[in-house]
């Protein structure tokens, strides 16, 4: 699914992470693979989902910045909520084996229910919007971002229990979702009896499961 995503999207992002060329959230662990299929290329460690003090984290985006070039991650997205960092502004911080890419965690509601959305690779700041639905809401954030030609990835559903599997899978043009984070009411191991939210069964849930499936 990932790689999927990545290898229909990785020229334009590509040009985009070229042009731009501790604390915080630290809520996805995504490696990519820059061989085009399984089992080829090289894989790189990093991290698409980051808050620093431009929203609601508590670490400067410098000081975020530095501690994952300096613990090993090959590239950074820093998604602040309905913020969009300039990786220009930190390019002292980047060289060739650690790139920083610009995101936005594009930040929503429906019915008091969050609803969040990342965007990865982003040539500009994305206006969250609502929808009349929750299924509504959730796709007019990803259309958005599609719209800028960035890449969405849907954060955490369990979040307040959002949203369930029900309504991810009425979900278009988004292949990504984000089924581990660090924030403590995000519900990670499932509970509540909804097939969406895991039913209990542990992690990764089991409603995360059949909509990846579904996705695949």
């Amino acid at each position: 699914m990932v790689r999927r995503e990545i290898s229909e999207q990785r020229g334009a992002l590509a040009r985009r992470w070229t042009r731009s060329s501790a604390s915080g959230v630290v809520t996805i662990l995504l490696l990519l693979p820059l061989g085009g299929c399984a089992g080829s290329g090289t894989w790189h460690k990093g991290n698409t989902h980051t808050h620093t003090t431009e929203s609601d984290g508590d670490t400067p985006p410098a000081e975020v910045t530095t501690w994952y070039r300096d613990h090993g991650y090959d590239f950074l997205v820093l998604t602040d909520h309905n913020t969009l960092t300039d990786p220009a502004t930190l390019e002292h911080l980047t060289d060739s084996t650690f790139i920083l890419i610009a995101g936005e965690e594009v930040t929503s509601s429906f019915d008091a229910r969050s609803v969040h959305v990342n965007g990865l690779g982003l040539p500009e700041f994305v206006e969250p919007r609502t929808g009349s639905t929750m299924v509504g809401t959730i796709q007019a954030n990803i259309d958005a971002i599609r719209e800028v030609d960035g890449v969405p990835h849907i954060n955490h559903p369990n979040f307040g229990w959002a949203f369930g599997a029900e309504e991810l899978a009425q979900v278009r043009d988004d292949r990504l979702l984000e089924i581990h984070n660090g924030h403590p009411t995000v519900h990670n191991e499932g509970g509540g009896g909804d097939p969406g939210d895991g039913g209990g069964m542990g992690y990764p849930p089991v409603g995360w499961e059949a909509d990846l499936w579904h996705r695949r």
